[in-house]
């Protein structure tokens, strides 16, 4: 015998996936900031001179450490 229509459950509720890429655009805003914010204070290490490479090199790795932050954090803690 077939399955009739709506027979099943959905796992999602309605909106759900466009709640999470919403909040994960919001979160996108504080990547470029944050990454200043390091590279302004000599970022996660404490010692200038154990930054190598290019302002752009650093900046970017920078960055790639911001969005790894800001994916694991909610949009509270940022503010």
């Amino acid at each position: 015998m077939g399955k009739t229509r709506g027979s099943a459950a959905s796992p999602r509720q309605p909106g759900d996936g466009m709640r999470k890429e919403k909040e994960d655009e919001d979160k996108k805003r504080f990547v470029e900031p944050l990454a200043r914010l390091m590279m302004d204070t000599k970022g996660p290490r404490k010692e200038a001179d154990e930054w190598t490479g290019t302002d752009e090199e650093i900046m970017n790795a920078l960055r790639r450490t911001s969005e790894r932050v800001v994916a694991e954090t909610d949009i509270p803690t940022l503010y």
